[in-house]
């Protein structure tokens, strides 16, 4: 009888486990060899919203916005029922595809994750593309200052229009 009760009450213990509560979501993408978004956002449990849209972007510019309660809380589920502290931090291959930097507060922990998006497993890719389109779907309004964000985008040498002297 101890020992069903024991085995019952560890079942209990496991079945309890706390779900990690994001706090704060922040996301940098930077671009690839081809036309692909370089912005960073940011999210935040209080609904706010921060946007530099730089490069093949819809929105470019430093933006600031609201996500609504239903949007933050179906995120955190879908990011909980992927498991993301349990991911690995670093997704790369050969192919060209767009580099992310994802980072992700939690429970007073944080998480990195960077790599080719392609790469990462598809629920937590699918969750990062939903956050990067977010600036096409919720109003934003244009910010006179120059907002700061944890991730950001890596220039990438072989971006950058190279001027040579007499051309």
């Amino acid at each position: 009888m101890k020992n069903t009760l024991l085995v019952a009450f560890f079942v209990l213990f496991i079945s309890c486990k706390k779900q990690p509560n994001v706090d704060k979501i922040s996301i940098a993408s930077n671009g690839c060899n081809g036309e692909c978004l370089v912005m960073s956002l940011e999210v935040e449990k209080s609904l706010s919203l921060k946007y530099h849209g730089i490069d093949f972007t819809p929105v470019k510019g430093f933006f600031t916005g609201k996500i609504d309660q239903d949007f933050w809380h179906k995120t955190e589920n879908r990011l909980q029922a992927s498991n993301f502290m349990e991911l690995d931090t670093s997704y790369f291959s050969s192919y060209d595809d767009v580099e992310v930097e994802v980072i992700i507060h939690s429970n007073e922990k944080i998480k990195r994750i960077n790599g080719l998006l392609g790469d990462m497993p598809q629920e937590f890719r699918n969750i990062v593309l939903d956050l990067m389109r977010l600036p096409e779907k919720i109003e934003l309004k244009e910010s006179k200052d120059s907002l700061t964000f944890e991730a950001k985008p890596k220039l990438q040498l072989s971006k950058i229009p190279q001027f040579l002297p007499g051309k």
